[in-house]
């Protein structure tokens, strides 16, 4: 049965904390560790729980980067209040706090400023060293990303597992932490990742992060809209391919990824009917992932922009949509992630659905959701 957290603190009923995986500040109970048992899934999504606060609140982080970014004027923390957020049902989440100050180097210290206006933020130092037993921290686990501290020069990175320093226009991982309520409920779990807490959500059907199958295809939600959803292919498409001559989708030229995803790969699908004519963001992205609206291509099929959270796999290497300024285009991957259009790379193509489909299953990787026909 499920267990309600309640708000007195007194969660050890439905979190089992086994002592060798906390530090106690406070009473503010944080997971230390290289790998405590502290996944939760919530929202269609992996995350760690990195503390559980005196008021029973948890703040919580994905277990993988959703995207990967430049930080120009801190870009990174607009995009997860925002994109982000916008995934996720405000009605289980309490703000976050974090500090504000900027700061010459890492070390202890008091926070003068505090900020309580946001959602959503970014892992900080004192997450990495709050977390670190004998060196060690599931918080460093081979993924590089963006840290929230402010610094008068360059900007905090995590990087090869130490938090170093950053160029704000190289891009990095984007990992964002939220605070939900002290009231959720766990309905199952025990934190390890085969079993992880699994927080009670009300569920909506088609909703970001769940999977749906359509013949053979495995495709995972990225965007809900008013009446459609946005899918991108799960395992990408088999084989590599180019780009093609230039930066532009162009759907009627013959020999662009664009021509072929639009003409024999929607050929090629047995549901093709089902699919819309759907905008695509293609405008260049140069400081801001708010750039890409500044173009649209429509089509049938088209990738996933900068823009897009990355749900694939965490797969990395494939093409995506958006040009950069110098006639090449961005590829998901780690910091330098601009290419040629002519090497060939992994194609992840995304297309538009309605989403008043009835549907079968539980929306899961394993039990992906079913189109009734």
């Amino acid at each position: 049965g499920s267990r309600e957290l309640s708000n007195n603190n007194d969660i050890n009923d439905n979190i089992t904390l086994n002592k060798k995986d906390i530090n106690k500040y406070d009473n503010v109970k944080i997971f230390k560790g290289e790998n405590p048992d502290n996944y939760l899934y919530f929202s269609n999504i992996l995350w760690r729980i990195i503390s559980i606060n005196k008021d029973g609140s948890l703040d919580i982080t994905t277990d993988n980067n959703i995207n990967i970014l430049k930080n120009v004027n801190y870009d990174v923390n607009k995009y997860v209040n925002d994109i982000f957020l916008n995934s996720i049902d405000k009605k289980y989440l309490d703000k976050v706090s974090y500090c504000n100050d900027v700061i010459s180097k890492v070390e202890k210290r008091e926070c003068k400023k505090i900020y309580t206006k946001d959602y959503v933020r970014l892992l900080s130092i004192e997450d990495i060293v709050n977390s670190i037993d004998n060196d060690k921290s599931y918080l460093l686990n081979d993924l590089d990303y963006w840290l929230n501290n402010k610094s008068d020069s360059k900007q905090f990175v995590v990087v090869n597992n130490k938090i170093a320093s950053g160029d704000s226009k190289d891009g990095y991982g984007v990992r964002p932490v939220i605070r939900l309520k002290s009231s959720i409920i766990i309905k199952s779990g025990d934190g390890t990742l085969d079993k992880p807490y699994v927080v009670s959500e009300d569920t909506t059907g088609l909703s970001v992060g769940s999977y749906i199958k359509l013949d053979n295809d495995l495709w995972v939600i990225y965007e809900v809209g008013k009446d459609n959803v946005k899918l991108a292919l799960a395992n990408g498409l088999s084989g590599a391919k180019a780009f093609g001559n230039s930066s532009e989708y162009n759907i009627d030229k013959d020999d662009s990824i664009a021509h072929y995803l639009n003409n024999d790969y929607l050929n090629s699908l047995s549901y093709k009917d089902m699919l819309i004519d759907s905008e695509w963001e293609t405008g260049k992205y140069t400081d801001s992932y708010s750039n890409v609206d500044k173009n649209i291509v429509t089509a049938k099929v088209g990738m996933l922009s900068v823009k897009d959270l990355k749900l694939v796999d965490n797969k990395l290497g494939y093409y995506l949509i958006t040009p950069s300024d110098k006639e090449e285009v961005y590829f998901y991957n780690t910091n330098s992630y601009v290419s040629k259009t002519n090497y060939l790379r992994s194609i992840v193509p995304t297309i538009s659905i309605k989403n008043n489909y009835k549907v079968n299953g539980m929306g899961t990787k394993d039990n992906p959701f079913e189109v009734e026909v």
